[in-house]
Parts: structure tokens; sequence; C-alpha cells
């Protein structure tokens, strides 16, 4: 069983050596700003706000259509017997007054509008995601470079213990233990080659594009923005777009209090007279209006719904960006102190150690837990400023800035 254990966990690690030499083939680098500019292209959901916008333009310059011209025949005064009577032909129009059309154009207008605030918090979603993708894949390549220097240092380490060993100055402890900490290291290096193959693949799916592309740089935070203020952002305006577009929806559904021009035009024959004219003129009034009303006032109420829901989400941006402040300053002091506190000491610890280790003043052990420390000070380090950039792409969807 521990044989089939051992197979499959070499297999596993062949494939991912073979998916991550693949991966490797033809990769372009790009910048951030590169990446985004890709996706924003090929994203579908960006394609999708845009035909709605258009649809609702195309609506807006139509208004409200005329209602369709009856056209039909009719008789009065009709005796079947003689077949005499008023014959006609008939075509009947009905048309609304210019404030109707008026309302619906603006009506599919703020549609229009709305879909230009929906297109906004799309792109927004997708820089996030493409953010989040790019920086984990950045993450992925730094802790690669971590673990192939630590692989690289055991292997000296072991290096030297067998030396050593061979030579008679030591027993075979120094040796063995080089040779433990050799393996963890390669495990180590496995897990972060696989993190870097899933990375790349997901950064990839965001920018949908027939090119493979691997991302440039280094995590840092030299770039990080100042505390900016809270603005009227992007999630707040979508909320000011659809309290627009209820309130013009209260003054389509006025229009239906309006009267309508009712206008016909008759060619009559009777007996033998032909041609003969008529016509028709009138105004058609909407005599029940409780529905109606109650429709208008349903709408009037939608507004209060929706400025109920800007303000909740006001405060909601409020609290998370006051959160995030706090957290950014708070990661920035952390980096901070491993740079400059933890780092050269650790690093100047191991440089004695390793002194002392190849005079003999030392045990193998002192130099092996040096070795981890410095290990885990650049790996705290790594993962202090990923969770930086985490948190300021955080504040940056929230501002859009």
């Amino acid at each position: 069983m521990k044989r089939k254990i051992r197979i499959y966990k070499a297999s596993l690690i062949l494939l991912l050596l073979i998916m991550f030499a693949h991966t490797n083939q033809a990769q372009e680098l790009i910048s951030l700003e590169e990446a985004i500019e890709i996706a924003l292209v090929n994203y579908i959901a960006v394609d999708r706000d845009e035909l709605l916008i258009n649809k609702y333009e195309l609506l807006a310059e139509a208004g409200k259509p005329q209602e369709a011209t009856q056209l039909y025949l009719s008789g009065e005064e009709f005796n079947f017997r003689s077949q005499r009577g008023i014959h006609s032909i008939n075509v009947q129009q009905n048309f609304n007054l210019p404030n109707v059309s008026n309302a619906y154009k603006n009506y599919y207008g703020k549609n229009a509008e709305l879909g230009k605030a929906k297109l906004e918090l799309t792109k927004l979603e997708l820089i996030r995601e493409v953010k989040l993708a790019y920086y984990e894949l950045v993450y992925a390549k730094e802790n690669q470079k971590l673990q192939n220097a630590s692989f690289k240092i055991y292997e000296d380490f072991l290096s030297l213990t067998t030396q050593r060993f061979n030579s008679g100055e030591t027993g075979i402890l120094p040796q063995m233990a080089s040779k433990t900490e050799l393996t963890k290291a390669n495990l180590e290096r496995n897990r972060a080659n696989e993190r870097y193959v899933i990375a790349l693949s997901l950064f990839n799916s965001w920018l949908q594009d027939d090119t493979n592309y691997d991302a440039i740089g280094k995590l840092d935070h030299s770039h990080v923005s100042q505390k900016l203020e809270h603005p009227e952002t992007a999630h707040l305006l979508f909320f000011e777009s659809k309290k627009d577009l209820a309130m013009s929806s209260i003054a389509m559904k006025e229009t239906q209090f309006s009267p309508q021009l009712n206008t016909g035009f008759k060619l009559q024959t009777i007996r033998d007279f032909f041609p003969l004219f008529g016509y028709q003129i009138g105004v058609n009034m909407p005599l029940f209006r409780g529905a109606m009303k109650k429709q208008v006032e349903a709408s009037r109420l939608e507004v209060e719904i929706i400025e109920a829901d800007k303000q909740l989400q006001s405060q909601k941006i409020n609290r998370n960006l006051t959160e995030l402040e706090y957290q950014i300053e708070h990661q920035q002091r952390i980096i901070e102190s491993i740079r400059e506190d933890l780092l050269p000491i650790v690093n100047e610890q191991v440089a004695l150690t390793h002194k002392a280790f190849l005079a003999g003043e030392t045990s193998y052990l002192n130099y092996v837990d040096g070795l981890k420390e410095v290990k885990a000070a650049n790996k705290e380090l790594l993962n202090e400023m990923y969770t930086l950039k985490l948190l300021v792409t955080e504040r940056e969807y929230w501002t859009g800035h």
C-alpha cells in the first residue's frame, strides 16, 4: 500500500512538472495595465452591457410608437333585400399628445443611463478579478524563487556535510539532517510549482485571449496610494441611475391620464352615389383612473426604496473603506518592521552561524535553525506584501481609484 502511495505521489509530481514545463513555453510577459486592457476587450459581459445601452438608445430615439391604424368596412341603414344603404371603407387613427412620446423617450434614455452605470460596475468587477489573479500569479512566481533559493542552500549544505562525513570530520547525523531538510525543501518547491501552474491558468482564463500571458513585476508596497476621501463611487452612481429611471417611470405612467385624439376618414357610397366622404374626430378620455393612480403611487414608493438602498450602500462602503484603511496602514507597518528589523537580524545571524559552523565552533543544528529563520522571515515578508496588494485592490474596487 505504501509503495502504491509513493508511486502515486511520484506520478503527480511528474505531471505537475510536465504542466509547468508546458506553461513556460511561449509565455508573453505583460504588465497589470496591459492585462486589464486585454480583459476589457475580451470580456463578454462588457459586450452585453454595451448592447443593452445601444438597445435603449434606439428606443429613446423612437419614443412611444403610434397605435395601429384601423381599416374596416361598415354599413348603415342596410337592407338585405334591396342591399341598399350606406356602405363605407373606414380608416381610423388615434394620436398621442407630444408629452406622451417625450415621456417614453426620457424613460428609455434613463434605461440607457442605467446601462452605462451597470457597464462601469461590470468593468470595476472585472478589473478587481484581473488584479487578484495577477497578484496571485506574481506571488506564485516570487514563492517559486524563494523555494528554489532555499532548495539550492540545502543542496550546498548537503554537499558540505557529505564532504565532511567522507573526510571523517563529522558523524553521519549532520548529513542525515541536511538530507531531511533538502527533502522538505523539494516538497515545498513542488508545491510552489503547482501553485504557479494553477495561478497562471486562472490568470489567462480571465484574459480570454489566444495568446498565453505571464505576469511581469514583483510584489512591493512602494506604489500604495495614500488615503482617499470617499467619493460618489460607481456603486452609488448605479443606485442614482436606478432612482432616475424610477422617477422617469412615474412620468411615463402619468401619460395614461392624457387624452388621445381620435380621428377617422370614410369613403362612402349611398345607392348610386359614389364617392361620398365622411369623417370623425373626437377624444379618448381615461374615465376610470383608480388603478392607474395606484400604479403611479407605487412608482413613487419605488423611488423612496431605491434612495434607502443607496443610503445603505453608502454606509456599507464607508464601513468597508474605514476598515480597509486601517488594515492597509497596519499591513505597511508590519512590512516595514520585517524589512528593517527582522530580516537584517536573521541574515546576520545565519551568516555568523555559517562561519562558526565552517570553523567547527557551533553545531549543524544551530546552522539549520538559522536557515529556517531566514526562510521563514522571507516567506512572511512575501505573504504580508501579498496581503497588502489584496487589501489595496479591495479599496480600489470600492473607491474606483
